[in-house]
C-alpha cells in the first residue's frame, strides 16, 4: 500500500478560484476528505482526501458554513466544526468548541487519519514552520530560496 492521497489549497479570500493540487502521504487515509479553513500562514482552505467528489464536498461546505473543518465520506458530510469568525474562529460556547472537535478529530480518525489531531496535521501543510516546502494556491513554495514550484521537481 503506497498511501498517496491527493491535498489541495484552494484560495478563499481573494475570489480568484486559484487552487493547487500535489499528493502526501504518510497519513493512513483510507476513505472520504477532510478540509479546514483554519490553514496556517495563509487564507486558503486547505483539504486532503481519497475520493475527488468528497474533497469538493467538503470545501463548499466550508464555504457554506463560512468557515471551520468538514469531514466527508461517500458523500456526506459526516462531522463539521463551524467557524464563520474570518473563518478561524468559532462563536460556539467553549463546551461546544470542545464537542466539535473531538467530534471531527474522530470522524477524521474513522476514515483511517493516524494522527491524534488530525486538523492541526492538516492546517499546519501550509506552515511556514514546516521545513522546505510549504502548500498554498499558487503551488509548493520553497522556503530556502522563495520559489514557487509545480508538483513535480526537477
Amino acid at each position: 500500500e503506497k498511501d498517496i492521497i491527493k491535498i489541495a489549497a484552494v484560495d478563499r479570500v481573494n475570489d480568484s478560484n486559484k487552487c493547487f493540487t500535489g499528493l502526501v502521504s504518510g497519513f493512513g487515509m483510507k476513505q472520504g476528505a477532510i478540509a479546514t479553513s483554519t490553514s496556517w500562514d495563509t487564507g486558503d482552505i486547505t483539504v486532503m482526501g481519497v475520493m475527488e467528489t468528497d474533497m469538493a464536498l467538503a470545501v463548499n461546505r466550508i464555504k457554506d458554513i463560512k468557515g471551520g473543518v468538514v469531514v466527508c465520506s461517500e458523500g456526506k458530510v459526516i462531522a463539521e466544526f463551524p467557524m464563520p469568525i474570518l473563518g478561524i474562529l468559532s462563536d460556539l460556547p467553549m463546551e461546544e468548541i470542545a464537542e466539535k472537535t473531538y467530534e471531527v478529530n474522530q470522524a477524521a480518525n474513522g476514515l483511517g487519519i493516524i494522527f491524534n489531531d488530525p486538523i492541526l496535521s492538516l492546517a499546519t501543510m501550509t506552515s511556514a514552520a514546516i521545513p522546505f516546502l510549504k502548500m498554498c494556491e499558487e503551488g509548493l513554495f520553497n522556503l530556502k530560496d522563495g520559489k514557487t514550484l509545480g508538483l513535480f521537481i526537477t
